[in-house]
């Protein structure tokens, strides 16, 4: 996003509400401040909005290929490995055509305004039914994750595993109201 008197390109930053001097009876869930700072001309904007959700577009291909590529986000993945771009584009349209016509994903990319700050994947067909999160790197530590798994439309009897190396994942859904069904240990 570029700056609207200079046209550099502008520093976004989001944080959780719960960082900002809002009260926390006037805070609605989800609620989330944000600013636009340009380093050039000095202009900054801020202000409150809301989570949403969206669902995926082909569109998101490349974000999303951005976002499970970053290495802390491989790190604490299940699979670690990074991703062919080509191997992911087929995922994405297989996920988004044959399977979405199946009712067997429910696929939403979170959203601050008009900015994209992370996604939850639920494979509606598995048994019992399997949450994926993601937030975007630059957004980690603002409160997003848990936000997307208090708000979203996850459907109950969803269950969600996470590495026991990522604190933040285990704490998101602790904070979100989910409760630790089981520990298992991988070597």
């Amino acid at each position: 996003m570029n700056c609207p008197d200079c046209s550099s390109p502008r520093e976004h930053i989001i944080r959780s509400a719960d960082e900002m001097y809002v009260p926390t009876e006037m805070r609605p869930a989800g609620l989330f401040a944000w600013v636009l700072r340009c380093w050039e001309c000095g202009r900054n904007e801020s202000g409150y909005t809301t989570l949403t959700f969206r669902p995926v577009t082909i569109d998101d291909t490349q974000l999303l290929y951005n976002w499970r590529n970053d290495p802390e986000t491989r790190e604490h993945s299940f699979n670690q490995h990074p991703l062919e771009h080509t191997q992911h584009e087929m995922w994405v349209k297989i996920n988004l055509t044959v399977f979405a016509n199946q009712t067997s994903v429910l696929w939403l990319i979170g959203m601050i305004g008009d900015t994209p700050v992370g996604s939850i994947l639920i494979n509606l067909f598995s048994d019992p039914m399997e949450i994926n999160i993601m937030v975007a790197p630059e957004f980690r530590g603002s409160g997003l994750g848990t936000a997307m798994l208090a708000l979203a439309p996850i459907p109950a009897g969803t269950r969600g595993r996470v590495k026991g190396t990522n604190p933040a994942s285990v704490w998101a859904f602790y904070r979100a109201g989910w409760k630790m069904q089981e520990i298992v240990y991988v070597k």
